[in-house]
């Protein structure tokens, strides 16, 4: 019975896994798109991070300004995205076994994966802010 039940499932198993590895694979594309970005918005802000250090700002204080404003980008993202998800729920509908299209938990965790991705790769544009130098970015003006 067993052999029978796994020989149904076969193509429905197959199409899964290959929509959880092309998921991983956007995952992965998103992350690089959002470093991306930041990194390059952190280079073209180096004079004003360096005269924000120069009036007294601290370096901490720097790297949470970068990665609240990439936090706000990415909570607009996930808005976009649930609402989106909600609008093309029935399309998924029938591919999905034991889970309704709009499950709470499921939505929450995968909106944390996201944001938590996106944080993660402003970090390193973030740290990158806080190591300016202030004599070196006014000097470049």
């Amino acid at each position: 019975m067993t052999e029978i039940v796994s020989t149904t499932v076969a193509e429905r198993r197959f199409f899964m896994t290959l929509l959880t590895a092309y998921g991983l694979l956007a995952l992965g594309i998103a992350t690089i798109g959002v470093f991306g970005v930041v990194a390059y918005q952190v280079a073209q802000r180096t004079n004003e991070f360096g005269v924000r250090l120069a009036l007294g700002a601290t370096p901490t204080g720097l790297a949470r300004l970068v990665l609240i404003q990439s936090g706000r980008l990415a909570l607009l993202g996930l808005v976009v995205g649930l609402a989106l998800s909600f609008m093309t729920s029935r399309l998924l509908a029938s591919q999905l076994f034991g889970l309704s299209a709009h499950e709470p938990i499921l939505l929450l965790g995968v909106s944390m994966l996201l944001l938590f991705a996106a944080l993660l790769a402003s970090l390193l544009p973030a740290q990158r802010a806080a190591r300016v130098e202030p004599i070196t970015a006014l000097r470049c003006e």
